[in-house]
């Protein structure tokens, strides 16, 4: 049932440049999960860390506020890396672009 009226199906013309794209857009994409999951977490264990507090229990409490500073680092360096990403991915895209309406304008009308 592929070829609905009798129209054969063109094949896709996936380009390097949109496969490089496209794993960049997913490597960000994993980043950013990445990014909320720690947050989650550094959220929970503050929690925790209070309540410690809390029950008296001091060098514990010390122990996950130096793991939430650890974590802390983590997320500035995956926000570091998400916005490179995020740049790489707009040149690409640009550079892309450019490029295409290059070849596009080189064209004379006997070309055409």
């Amino acid at each position: 049932m592929g070829n609905v009226f009798g129209r054969k199906s063109r094949p896709t013309r996936v380009t390097e440049q949109d496969k490089a794209i496209l794993q960049l857009k997913q490597q960000r994409d994993k980043l950013k999960q990445y990014q909320k999951r720690i947050t989650l977490r550094l959220e929970t264990e503050r929690l925790l860390a209070k309540q410690l507090l809390n029950d008296g229990k001091k060098e514990k409490a010390l122990l996950l506020l130096k793991k939430k500073r650890y974590q802390d680092q983590l997320l500035d360096k995956t926000e570091n890396q998400i916005s490179n990403l995020e740049r790489m991915v707009s040149f690409l895209q640009l550079r892309f672009l450019i490029s295409s309406h290059l070849e596009s304008s080189s064209l004379s009308p006997s070309d055409v």
